[in-house]
């Protein structure tokens, strides 16, 4: 990004100072980076059906309480919230048919938190 940088400093700088400008600040946000703090999710049956080929579940809700973030996993049993503020929140999995799981989890900022959470069938 530097020589980048040099190569259109020392073509446009007699030219295009609004250029030169613009581009440094691009530079800026570029090499400064986003790093979201939020939790992402992967939910598995703990006792799956002999011989499925996933034990994924889909459609579970997850809900960070004292937030009210919600998202709900996908065929793969994904699921995930960003742009959660650091701090300690209770984390709700639900599911019809499945024991709810409650776990309180703390959030760091800057970090994504990846867990496997496993829910148990009623």
């Amino acid at each position: 990004m530097e020589s980048m940088y040099d190569l259109v400093y020392s073509e446009y700088l007699d030219e295009d100072n609004a250029l030169i400008e613009e581009f440094r600040l691009a530079m800026q946000i570029i090499t400064t980076g986003v790093h979201h703090t939020g939790l992402i999710a992967m939910v598995v049956d703990k006792n799956p059906v002999e011989g499925a080929i996933t034990n994924a579940l889909q459609g579970v809700v997850m809900k960070i309480v004292e937030l009210d973030f919600v998202a709900t996993s996908d065929i793969n049993g994904l699921c995930g919230i960003a742009k959660i503020k650091p701090g300690t929140y209770h984390v709700e999995f639900v599911l019809t048919g499945y024991v709810t799981r409650t776990l309180i989890l703390g959030f760091i900022r800057g970090r994504m938190m990846e867990m496997e959470v496993e829910m148990e069938k009623v």
